[in-house]
């Protein structure tokens, strides 16, 4: 009887334990992903860095177009700066600007016409401003200052993503508006691996005019990281890939290539024409 009660008892911890790892805290999930990116002296430093790349964008749902050129993220603490240059008249690429202070700035593609991906930053800042857009790319991703960030993350435990099972948390950070943003993280390593972000947009009229009671619709947009490699010490991501979806179908596709990193040029975090 002794032997059989140590054994249900053994095994009742075990199903605790198990249920535990199914949904880590907050503290616990951070702890892991700082681990798995490297010493914390690299996590800001205060030389900064960029990171050259490959860009292709091309429309999957919604249109036709596909385009290929070069990109560079520069980042230093709060500052980051995302340019993309594809080469091509009527969509020449990406270029985001955030200084640590005021709004982002955001090229117009056209004068006056933002991308889509573009039009999204710019009414939600706080992508931008808090930290999450490019993840462990930056600098100023939340999670390396956690604590300064006034936010929080709730644990939803293990979720099924595209046939992976990722750790699901719903951040919740200062002025970010009715977007719904939540992060994903590899159950086994803790690196970051996807942000989602979620945004209503009120119904308007064919003339792009809003008006009460009209159907309300969705942009999602995804952040995913992959391909995960030791870089100065770091363990960085060398593919970025942005999806943007409406929910009545449109869908387009931005991929980053990570091919080499290097010392902050004198005019980072300058705006380019």
């Amino acid at each position: 009887m002794r032997f059989r009660f140590v054994v249900l008892l053994l095994s009742f911890l075990f199903v605790l334990t198990a249920f535990a790892s199914d949904k880590p805290t907050q503290e616990e999930i951070i702890a892991k992903s700082l681990q798995a990116f490297g010493p914390a002296e690299l996590r800001a430093p205060a030389a900064g860095r960029e990171l050259d790349c490959r860009a292709a964008w091309r429309v999957i749902v919604g249109g036709t177009g596909a385009l290929q050129g070069t990109c560079f993220l520069q980042t230093r603490a709060d500052k980051i700066h995302f340019n993309m240059d594809l080469k091509n008249t009527s969509y020449p690429g990406e270029d985001i600007v955030y200084t640590g202070e005021g709004k982002p700035v955001i090229r117009h593609v056209t004068p006056s016409v933002r991308s889509p991906l573009g039009t999204f930053l710019d009414a939600n800042p706080a992508v931008v401003k808090s930290g999450l857009f490019g993840g462990v790319l930056t600098g100023a991703w939340p999670l390396f200052n956690f604590e300064k960030s006034g936010a929080k993350l709730n644990s939803h435990g293990l979720k099924k993503i595209d046939g992976q099972k990722l750790y699901e948390f719903q951040y919740e950070g200062p002025k970010q508006g009715d977007t719904k943003i939540f992060l994903y993280f590899d159950p086994d390593t803790g690196r970051h691996v996807m942000t989602e972000y979620r945004a209503l947009a009120p119904g308007a009229s064919s003339n792009g005019i809003g008006q009460p009671g009209g159907k309300d619709t969705v942009t999602t947009v995804q952040e995913r990281f992959t391909e995960f490699r030791e870089v100065g010490g770091m363990t960085l991501p060398l593919v970025w890939t942005i999806r943007y979806a409406e929910e009545q179908g449109h869908i387009q596709e931005w991929q980053m290539t990570f091919i080499k990193s290097k010392p902050l040029p004198d005019d980072a975090f300058t705006p380019l024409p």
